[in-house]
């Protein structure tokens, strides 16, 4: 077989590597969050997730959807002042037209050291 690791296992080990700086990063846009929206739609996309993947191998986690809606954040492609039910459509629209192979999630380099 081929004993090469996949870029799905190298993501996940490059993720698991630096996972206190990523809760970090979750926890200041979250502390932000006085709406209480990014909360919401967190939860939105966990449910989604469950229910779209189930217990399926090779599914992104809830705690990758998290990360990806700070993704979004950043990029300004959501706002802390959208509701709830438009982060979550804006972000399954990112991940429904986007190609992560070829457009990869790079979270911020200085954040993550």
């Amino acid at each position: 077989g081929d004993s090469a690791p996949s870029p799905a296992y190298n993501n996940l080990l490059a993720l698991e590597s630096r996972y206190g700086a990523a809760l970090g990063l979750l926890h200041r846009h979250y502390e932000r969050d006085t709406s209480g929206s990014l909360r919401d739609a967190t939860i939105l996309l966990k449910v989604w997730l469950r229910q779209r993947f189930g217990t399926q191998a090779g599914s992104p986690s809830s705690f990758q959807l998290s990360l990806l809606l700070v993704h979004l954040l950043d990029s300004r492609t959501l706002t802390h002042a959208m509701g709830a039910y438009h982060l979550f459509r804006v972000t399954i629209r990112h991940l429904a037209t986007t190609d992560l192979s070829q457009v990869p999630i790079v979270l911020p380099p200085d954040e993550l050291a």
